[in-house]
């Protein structure tokens, strides 16, 4: 008899609690519009005409184990136009310099996305980028670093980042 009315009681909370839960729900729904996931990676594209110069290259970043590498391409205005790019899986532009100014000496310096100063100098007859922090400046550790040619390229494309 004792187990019965175990049951019973039993019973009977789970009706009231689903009374409760049932009344109590509320009537908002999900706004999937308003939440803008992308799930699409792409890689970056883009396809730019390049100026003679022997600056112009895909350059890997060898002082780190970091797949790090930066596309440099002279611009028809005499301008340099510099993208960093990560690899991993896809190729992702991190870091997009579009109006470098490179000097007699192979220097030139530039901005990241945060506002930190950096310096880029060419060296071993273009064959190699120094990238630092500028004077004074807190740098940028995920591009700075010694970048060796890799490769040549004839148009400053993603199609020619065939590493």
């Amino acid at each position: 008899m004792k187990d019965i009315l175990i049951t019973v009681a039993v019973f009977l909370l789970v009706v009231l609690a689903a009374i409760v839960v049932f009344n109590t729900r509320g009537t908002d729904t999900m706004d999937w519009e308003a939440i803008k996931m992308d799930f699409d990676v792409k890689e970056d594209s883009f396809s730019y005409e390049v100026a003679d110069s022997e600056f112009n290259g895909i350059y890997q970043n060898m002082v780190k184990n970091t797949p790090t590498y930066c596309m440099v391409g002279k611009n028809l205005d005499g301008t340099y136009r510099i993208y960093f790019v990560k690899k991993v899986g896809i190729k992702s532009v991190v870091l997009r310099v579009d109006s470098l100014v490179v000097d007699s000496n192979g220097s030139a310096s530039f901005q990241n996305n945060e506002g930190a100063n950096l310096v880029s100098t060419f060296t071993n007859g273009g064959r190699q980028v120094v990238i630092k922090g500028a004077a004074y400046s807190v740098g940028d550790s995920s591009i700075a670093g010694t970048y060796n040619r890799v490769k040549n390229i004839r148009r400053f494309a993603m199609s020619e980042f065939n590493i």
